[in-house]
C-alpha cells in the first residue's frame, strides 16, 4: 500500500538480506540471537519507532489552489505543540519537497533549516515542559512524487475533470506538510481549502462551512493581477485527535449521494456521471455500521463517514480519518454487478475506523493491529450476510491467501510481527502478512479462547486505547486478561515467526481393534531457528449413523500420534475442519472415506482437503467425483473450485471441457473452468493433442461471445493465448480494443497478445500504457510489453522510459518493473540520470532498487557512488 525510503542495501554487495537478518529465530524457544547488523559497518538495522520531540496539538492548513490543471498550491500551516522537555530550542519536522517561504512564532523568535526532506526549527527563548507554541509556516507544494496525486485535465482522457488526492499512508502526508509522519502522536486537524467553483474539497471531520468568493488572480508565478477569479472556500474540522497518515485532502467534481442516517451521515463521492451506481457500491454502509458497533461493542467514533472515489489510486483503498479514499477501479459498474462484490472492500476500510484510526499501532512492526481487525470484520460481516457459510468461506480464503505468501523461514524472513524491514512499504507486502495471516490468527484466538472472550477482547482494546496507540503485547495482555490463558506462546508463536506448519497427517484403520490410527508429521523446515509448532490438532470421526466423534491429537514436536477408539469404521476422519490451526496439510486416508468426505464433509475445508488429498493420490475416480461436484446445487463454489483445480492437476481435459461447456451456474466455477482447460489442454504432448486444442478453443469461443460475466469473457480470451490460438490473434486484437466494465476483456485480451507474441500486438499494447487508459489497464499493459519488446526494442524501452521518468505512482511503478525485465543496457543509465536529480530520499530508493534489479539481469557491477544515490 504504501513507499517510503529510510536507507538500502545494494544487491551486489555482501550485504545480502539474509546477512541483514541474520538474527536467531523469533520463536519461543529458539535460543540465542545475534540482533541484524550491518556487516560492513557494524550498524544495528532493525528499525524503532521514531520521538515525536513535542506533543502536537492541532494543526490548521489554509490552502489556495488557483487552477486545478497546474500543479501548484500555496499553504499556510499553524502548528501547535506542547514541549515534552525542559529547555526546549529545537523541534525537527518532516517537511519533502515542498518549497518553504517563512516559519514565525507569535511569542518567540524562530529560525529554521530546510533540507528539502526535514524542516529543523530552532526557538529563542526555549521552551519550559508543556509550554505551548504555534509556529506558522507559509509554503508551496508545486508537485512530488509522493504524497498528493494531482491528476489535470488531457485530451487523452476526454471529459474527466482534474482531480487531486492525498495518499497518507504510510509516511506521505510530509510531502505536503511538515509534520512527525509516524503514527505515535496524534492531534486534531482543520483544512481550509481555497478551490475554483466548480470544484467539491473532501477532508477529514465536519464541514463547517462552503463560502463563494470572488479572489483576484495572477497570470503565471508571481505575475501582475489580471482578473477575478470565481472560488469556493470550504473549511474542515477534524475535533478528535488522529495520527498524521490519516489527514485526508481531495479535490474534484463527483456525484455525491448521502447514505447514511439522521444521526451519521455518509455522504458518497462517486465518479461522475455514476451516481445511479451508489446504492450498490455503498448502500449497505449503514447497515455495517450497525454491525461493527455491536461486534465491537464501540459507537462509530467520528463525526461523518464519507467514502471518496478518486482516479490515479496507488491502492485499493485508504482508512483516512472520517474520510476513507478508494480507486474509482473499485467503483462497481452495473454491467459488472453479476460478477463482482463491492461489500468486502467497503467493510474493511469502514472496520479501520475502530482498528486503525481511533485505535492506531504504535509503530509499523505492529500494523497487524490495524489491518488483520479490518480483514476480519470482512469475515464477520459476510456472516451477518450470508449466514455462517459466508465467514467460514471468507476465513477459508484467508488462510489459502496466507499460504500462498508466507513461505519463507527465520531468519532470512521477518514475521508478520518484526522490527526487520527497511521501509514502512514492507510491513504491509511481507510474506507474513497482516492482512490475510493476521486474519487467520484472530480465526485461531477465537477458536482458542471462546467467542465471549473473543469479543469481550475486542471491546476492551477499544476501551482502553481509544484515541491512543497499541502494540502487540497490548493485545497479548489483553486476551490474556479476559480469557484466563496464558497465550504468550500463542502470540510468538503465530505472530512473530515467518511460515506456517505443513503436516502430513496419515490416517489408518484397524478393524480388527475397531481403533483408528492419526499420526502426525511437521514437514516444514525445523531447527534452531524454526521449531517445530505446537498446537492441538482437531479431528472429527463421523460415524454410519450420522452422529460425530471428536477427538484432539496434541502436537508438541515434529511428531504426534493419536489412536481413537470407535464403536465401527467411521465414514470418514476429517482433520481440523474449523480451522483452528493455521496450517496446509497433507492427508493420506481411504479413498472411500475420502469420497464420502469431499461429498459430505462438515465444512469447506473438510471437502477441499478431501479432493486435495484423492488428487494427491492419483485416485482414478477423483475426476468423476470432481464433475459431480462441479455441477453439485448444494455444494460451496469454493468446493466446487477445488474439483476444477483437482481435474486439471490429474489431466482430466474431458471433466473440465464439461464444466465449460455445461456452464455451472456459478460465474468463478465458468472462469476457473476455462483457465483450467486451457492451461490443462496445452500441457499435452499426446496424439490426440490436436483435436483437444480445437474442442477447447471452439467451447472456449462459444463462452467468450456468450457468457454473461464479464470476468468468464476475460478468462476466454485470456485462454486463446494460453493455448498459442494463433490463428484468433486477429479476435484477441479487436477485444483488446473493445470496451468492458472495468477494463476487465481488456486486461485478458492484452495478456493473450502477450503470449501470442505477434508483431501486431506490440502497437496495441503500447496504445494502453498510455494515459488514455485507466490506470489498471497501464499497469497489465506495461507488464505485457516486455514480452514483446524483440518486435522493436526502441519503441518499448522509449515508451517504458517515458513512464518512468514521469508517471502516476501506480503506473510508473509498473514501467519501473518493466525497465527491468526489458534488460536494455539504456536503463541503467536512465536510472543513474533520475536518482542523481532526484531530491528525495524515497525516490532514490525506489529507483535504486530498479537499477540493482537490472544490473543483476545486466551481470553490471554496483559503482562505489551506489550507496551515495541512495
Amino acid at each position: 500500500m504504501n513507499d517510503h525510503g529510510t536507507t538500502m542495501l545494494s544487491r551486489r554487495r555482501a550485504r545480502s538480506m539474509t546477512a541483514v537478518l541474520a538474527a536467531a529465530a523469533v520463536a519461543a524457544g529458539a535460543g540465542a540471537a545475534h540482533p541484524p547488523h550491518d556487516d560492513v559497518t557494524g550498524r544495528d538495522l532493525l528499525t524503532y519507532p521514531r520521538h515525536p520531540q513535542a506533543d502536537v496539538e492541532s494543526m490548521r492548513l489554509n490552502i489556495m489552489i488557483p487552477d486545478m490543471n497546474v500543479r501548484r498550491m500555496e499553504v499556510v500551516q499553524d502548528l501547535t505543540f506542547a514541549s515534552v522537555q525542559e529547555d526546549f530550542t529545537r523541534l525537527k519536522l518532516d517537511a519533502k519537497l515542498m518549497t518553504i517561504r517563512g516559519v514565525e512564532c507569535a511569542d518567540r523568535a524562530v529560525s529554521y533549516e530546510h533540507d528539502g526532506q526535514e524542516l529543523v526549527l530552532t526557538f529563542d527563548p526555549p521552551l519550559d515542559v508543556g509550554e505551548k507554541c504555534t509556529i506558522t509556516t507559509t509554503y508551496s507544494f508545486t508537485g512530488a512524487p509522493y504524497g498528493i496525486h494531482w491528476t489535470p485535465e488531457t485530451p487523452a482522457m476526454p471529459g474527466r475533470p482534474a482531480q487531486l488526492h492525498s495518499k497518507g499512508q504510510p509516511e506521505f502526508n510530509s510531502y505536503w506538510f511538515p509534520c512527525h509522519d509516524f503514527p505515535n502522536d496524534r492531534f486534531t486537524s482543520e483544512i481550509i481549502a481555497t478551490v475554483p467553483s466548480a470544484f467539491d474539497v473532501v477532508s477529514n471531520g465536519r464541514l463547517v462551512s462552503v463560502q463563494n468568493k470572488a479572489i483576484p488572480v495572477r497570470e503565471g508565478d508571481g505575475g501582475a493581477l489580471s482578473r477575478l477569479g470565481m472560488y469556493r472556500r470550504f473549511h474542515w474540522a477534524q475535533a478528535q485527535p488522529h495520527v498524521s497518515y490519516l489527514v485526508t485532502f481531495a479535490v474534484g467534481k463527483w456525484d455525491v449521494r448521502d447514505v447514511g442516517t439522521r444521526a451519521l451521515p455518509m455522504p458518497v463521492y462517486a465518479p461522475l456521471g455514476h451516481g445511479s451506481e451508489i446504492e450498490f457500491n455503498c448502500g449497505r454502509t449503514a447497515e455495517m455500521v450497525k454491525v461493527l458497533e455491536r461486534v465491537f461493542d464501540q459507537p462509530y467514533p467520528w463525526e461523518k463517514y464519507a467514502q471518496v472515489y478518486v482516479h490515479n489510486y496507488i491502492t485499493g483503498a485508504t482508512e483516512n480519518t472520517s474520510a476513507t479514499t478508494l480507486s474509482d477501479y473499485a467503483y462497481i459498474p452495473a454491467a459488472a454487478a453479476l460478477d463482482h462484490d463491492p461489500d468486502g472492500l467497503v467493510m474493511h476500510e469502514l472496520a479501520h475506523q475502530w482498528f486503525g484510526n481511533l485505535v492506531t499501532c504504535r509503530s509499523w512492526e505492529h500494523i497487524w493491529i490495524n489491518e488483520a481487525l479490518a480483514t476480519y470484520a470482512e469475515a464477520l460481516w459476510f456472516q451477518e450476510r450470508d449466514g455462517p457459510i459466508g465467514y467460514e468461506a471468507e476465513i477459508f480464503r484467508e488462510m489459502v491467501s496466507a499460504f500462498g505468501s508466507d513461505t519463507g523461514t527465520a531468519p532470512d524472513k521477518p514475521g508478520m510481527v518484526s522490527k526487520h524491514y527497511r521501509i514502512p512499504r514492507d510491513v504491509f507486502t511481507k510474506g507474513a502478512s497482516p492482512y490475510s495471516k493476521g486474519s487467520a490468527i484472530l480465526h485461531m484466538l477465537r477458536q482458542r479462547v471462546g467467542d465471549a472472550a473473543f469479543f469481550r477482547g475486542i471491546a476492551l482494546i477499544l476501551d482502553r486505547f481509544a484515541y491512543n496507540q497499541a502494540e502487540t503485547s497490548d493485545v497479548l495482555a489483553v486476551f490474556e486478561e479476559v480469557s484466563g490463558e496464558a497465550l504468550d506462546q500463542f502470540f510468538r508463536q503465530w505472530c512473530e515467526r515467518p511460515g506456517y506448519p505443513r503436516l502430513d497427517v496419515t490416517i489408518g484403520w484397524d478393524g480388527s481393534s475397531s481403533r483408528a490410527a492419526i499420526d502426525v508429521l511437521q514437514t516444514q523446515v525445523i531447527d534452531g531457528a524454526n521449531p517445530a509448532y505446537e498446537f492441538d490438532l482437531p479431528v472429527v470421526a463421523r460415524l454410519k449413523d450420522g452422529s460425530d466423534h471428536a477427538a484432539v491429537v496434541e502436537v508438541r514436536g515434529r511428531e504426534a500420534r493419536l489412536n481413537v477408539d470407535l464403536p465401527s469404521e467411521p465414514r470418514w476422519i476429517a482433520v481440523d475442519p474449523r480451522m483452528t490451526v493455521l496450517g496446509a496439510y497433507s492427508v493420506t486416508s481411504p479413498a472411500g472415506w475420502l469420497h464420502d468426505q469431499a461429498r459430505n464433509g462438515p465444512s469447506i475445508a473438510a471437502r477441499v482437503q478431501a479432493i486435495e488429498a484423492l488428487a494427491a493420490a492419483g485416485d482414478e475416480g477423483t475426476p468423476s467425483l470432481c464433475e459431480i461436484i462441479a455441477f453439485s446445487p448444494g455444494q460451496h463454489e469454493l468446493v466446487k473450485l477445488a474439483a476444477v483445480r483437482a481435474a486439471k492437476k490429474l489431466g482430466s481435459t474431458g471433466v473440465l471441457e464439461t464444466c465449460v461447456s455445461g456452464r455451472p451456474p456459478q460465474w468463478a466455477v465458468r472462469e476457473a473452468a476455462v483457465g483450467a482447460l486451457a492451461e490443462a489442454v496445452a500441457a499435452r504432448t499426446d496424439d490426440g493433442a490436436a483435436r483437444a486444442k480445437e474442442r477447447a478453443v471452439r467451447m472456449i469461443l462459444e463462452l467468450y461471445h456468450k457468457d454473461p460475466s464479464v470476468k468468464v469473457r476475460a478468462a476466454s480470451i485470456r485462454a486463446l493465448g494460453t493455448l498459442k490460438a494463433f490463428d484468433q490473434l486477429p479476435l484477441v486484437l479487436a477485444a483488446a480494443q473493445t470496451p468492458s466494465p472495468l477494463d476487465r476483456v481488456r486486461h485478458g485480451a492484452l495478456r493473450a497478445l502477450g503470449d501470442l507474441d505477434a508483431p501486431e500486438a506490440l502497437p496495441v499494447v503500447v496504445l494502453y500504457t498510455g494515459e488514455g487508459a485507466i490506470d489498471r489497464t497501464r499497469q497489465t499493459a506495461l507488464e505485457v510489453l516486455p514480452k514483446l519488446a524483440r518486435h522493436d526494442p526502441d519503441l518499448a524501452y522509449e515508451t517504458v522510459a517515458a513512464i518512468v521518468r514521469n508517471g502516476p505512482e501506480r503506473t510508473r511503478r509498473a514501467a519501473g518493473k518493466a525497465l527491468v525485465e526489458l534488460k536494455d543496457p539504456r536503463g541503467s543509465a536512465l536510472l543513474e540520470e533520475l536518482i542523481a536529480a532526484s531530491r528525495d530520499a524515497a525516490e532514490k530508493l525506489m529507483l535504486g532498487d530498479w537499477l540493482d534489479e537490472l544490473r543483476e539481469h545486466l551481470d553490471e557491477p554496483a559503482t562505489d557512488d551506489d550507496a551515495g544515490m541512495k
